[in-house]
């Protein structure tokens, strides 16, 4: 489900070139796809299982998806630079750096 809001979030922000109100529902509705993933309960190993009836269960891993739910509603909430700072640089090396070249091979371009 959080794929076509993704896309909705996308297109709207493409077309009006800023986060109007008519996404706030949108950013709503992944904040509650965020809150309901981390409430799938998990086993003594902390692996998420879902019941598909009333004997069968399955193990799955949410970790990526919890984690770009994560910067999702942060970029939308409060922009590149908390992104950058809460999840980018922490988690890769060089970050700026990083940045810096691709803004140079770009020719310059932001």
């Amino acid at each position: 489900k959080t794929k076509f809001v993704r896309q909705s979030i996308v297109s709207t922000y493409i077309s009006e070139k800023d986060f109007s109100p008519a996404i706030q529902n949108q950013i709503e509705a992944l904040t509650d796809a965020l809150m309901t993933l981390e409430k799938v309960p998990k086993n003594e190993l902390g692996v998420a299982q879902v019941g598909l009836d009333a004997r069968k269960r399955i193990n799955l891993d949410l970790h990526y998806e919890l984690t770009e739910l994560r910067k999702d509603i942060c970029y939308l909430q409060s922009g590149s630079e908390e992104l950058y700072a809460r999840h980018m640089r922490p988690v890769i090396e060089d970050f700026d750096d990083l940045i810096r070249e691709g803004v140079e091979f770009l020719g310059g371009a932001e």
